[in-house]
């Protein structure tokens, strides 16, 4: 017996790019029953990807903090991640997630989740917004590419990250963290 599985998305008539940096590692707990609760009232459609400083540093384009992953053989102690985290203000976790659909939805959505924010103290929130031309929907091209796609649209971009023989080799992981009680 043969399966075919069919992925449904709604039309991309807008994209929002998004993540949020918190300072301390306190903010981990808070911050993953945040999204919870935002993934639940279906404010948030994707799985939002977390990182840790380190991921961070692996993935920020600065010369500067590729070079100091070099210097420490792509690993460091916690005195140099929280000098990296200072230094760089790659925080000590970082989510990346996105909102999709009509822009009013879009952007109503995201005053939600940015008045989710606030009550985090030192947290760092940022967006890209992009927008259709009127009566055609978002093409992938337009968002720029992503090593974890978050604009709803298929690639095949991240596929390197498994390739641990090559220079932009390296691991890949996802585990959705869904508690149930997080104070």
């Amino acid at each position: 017996m043969e399966y075919v599985s069919i992925h449904l998305f709604p039309a991309r008539e807008a994209f929002m790019r998004c993540n949020v940096k918190v300072p301390n590692e306190e903010g981990l707990v808070p911050l993953v029953g945040t999204f919870t609760d935002l993934q639940t009232h279906r404010l948030i459609l994707n799985v939002p990807a977390v990182s840790d400083v380190f991921q961070n540093a692996l993935i920020c384009p600065d010369k500067d903090v590729q070079e100091q992953l070099a210097r420490y053989n792509n690993a460091g102690t916690d005195h140099v991640l929280d000098d990296w985290r200072g230094r760089w203000c790659l925080g000590s976790w970082r989510v990346n997630f996105a909102c999709y659909g009509p822009p009013a939805v879009v952007d109503a959505v995201f005053r939600v989740i940015e008045s989710e924010f606030y009550k985090f103290r030192g947290a760092i929130l940022t967006q890209s917004k992009y927008v259709a031309k009127p009566g055609q929907i978002l093409n992938p091209d337009e968002t720029g590419e992503e090593l974890l796609p978050q604009n709803g649209a298929f690639s095949v971009a991240g596929i390197a990250a498994v390739n641990m023989r090559e220079d932009s080799g390296g691991h890949a992981a996802s585990s959705l963290i869904r508690p149930y009680l997080y104070e």
